[in-house]
Formats: structure tokens, sequence, C-alpha cells
């Protein structure tokens, strides 16, 4: 496995065309040139978005994604990385790729009503970067990356986050047009 280690701050620029982008970094903690995966701690950006602060792979997942939008006058997605004061960044992988407008977002003016009520709102807008959290193929069994349809995702069941619910069984319908 190979890793790029940086003790300051260095910034990765992507020629992109305006619009979403799908982010993903890759972290696999290890022993790096000497230096212990305790020894690494960062924070990423975007723009105007932090991404994660502070952050250890050796203490959690080994990939990270987001969607972030890139607006109609720039031509460039930077990602920077910072090292916490005495420690080191490192990253293994980076992917960027173009999205579909309005797959995740609406716009700037759509809002979204919160589930269970007829007139509390919420604005998620192109000012807004999402980070997946969780990825759960509801009713159906988990997916590996390679099942996937092109992006190596993994989709988890459903059933180990369904609490205090009376399931009824799993239905399949077909979306009506």
């Amino acid at each position: 496995m190979t890793a790029r280690i940086f003790k300051s701050q260095f910034t990765y620029t992507f020629s992109v065309s305006p619009g979403p982008k799908f982010l993903r970094l890759y972290f696999y903690p290890a022993v790096y040139s000497g230096i212990h995966e305790s020894d690494f701690f960062f924070t990423v950006t975007s723009g105007v978005h932090t991404l994660f602060s502070n952050f250890s792979a050796s203490l959690t997942v080994a990939a990270m994604e987001f969607i972030i939008h890139v607006w109609e006058n720039q031509t460039s997605l930077n990602i920077t990385f910072s090292p916490s004061t005495t420690f080191y960044a490192f990253f293994n992988g980076i992917e960027v790729c173009s999205m579909s407008n309005n797959l995740y977002f609406k716009g700037d003016s759509e809002q979204i009503p919160f589930v269970g009520t007829d007139d509390s709102f919420y604005n998620i807008d192109n000012h807004t970067a999402l980070e997946t959290v969780y990825r759960l193929n509801v009713g159906g069994v988990g997916i590996g990356g390679e099942g996937d349809t092109g992006m190596f995702r993994k989709w988890q069941e459903d059933s180990f986050y369904i609490f205090d619910a009376v399931c009824v069984g799993k239905m399949e319908t077909r979306a009506q047009t």
C-alpha cells in the first residue's frame, strides 16, 4: 500500500466542471516510512467546508465520502490536508466524480419537509456539503463493493438499525408513474 505523507499543509487541485461532485478519500492506517499510525492527526477542508477535523485514521473508517458543490465561477476543486501540530497528514487515494444536478440537491430555493410535520422545513442547498454516514439496502441483504453499480460502495442490510418496531415483512413494489 502506498500513501502520501506530509508534515505541513498541502492542497490537491482538480480541474472540474461546475456542479455537484462526489468525493471519496481513502485512508489505510499503517506504518509508513517508519511513522506509526498514531502519529497521523489532521484536518481536511474543501473551500469553505471543513470535511473533518483532528482526524486519525487509526481510530475510524478507511474511506470517507462527501458531496460538494462546485460553483459556476469555479474551474477547480481544492482538497487541503492540514496536519495538527507535531503530527503528520496522509492519505492513500482520492476519487472525484461528477454527479447529475438535482440528484441530492434541489437548488437554493427547494425546501425539504421534516417527516411527520406539515409546516417544518429544512433547506439543503448548494452551500451544503454532505457526508455519507450509512448506506442501507432497505429490506435487502448487504451488498459488497463488487456488487455495486460501478462505484464499489458497500451497502449494509437495514435490520441492524431497526429498533422498537413491529415489522410485518418485506414488501416489494414498483414506483407508480
